[in-house]
């Protein structure tokens, strides 16, 4: 089954406005969303990140199946070997090649490289 880009840019936008609608609601100052670099020059939004899953397992490959079917699977591995799997809180899957230690320090704010 192919990928719908229109409706991964439309979950994107949604999590988007979600986002902005928050930060009306704090004061209304615009904040800007802190965000997770998950290589190769792609970030996700930190504050939606629910779990970081290393892909070896056969459940893991199992959602990943699942995200592409259903049309919520962004692939940020530029086609090298998936290392983790981040899942969202829209129920949206990231696929990325940085390992998962490497992607939990730079969520936690310890990591400062920029390797990938």
């Amino acid at each position: 089954m192919s990928l719908r880009p229109a409706g991964i840019l439309g979950t994107v936008q949604a999590q988007f406005n979600g986002l902005m609608l928050i930060a009306r609601r704090q004061g209304g100052k615009r904040m800007s969303p802190e965000l997770l670099h998950v290589g190769f020059g792609n970030m996700v939004v930190a504050g939606r990140v629910v779990a970081i899953l290393s892909p070896d397992s056969l459940p893991m490959r199992r959602l990943v199946r699942e995200a592409r079917e259903q049309g919520k699977l962004l692939d940020a591995s530029r086609g090298r070997k998936v290392r983790a799997i981040l899942v969202l809180d829209g129920g949206v899957v990231v696929i990325s090649a940085l390992h998962p230690a490497t992607i939990a320090r730079r969520l936690e704010g310890k990591g400062t490289d920029e390797g990938a």
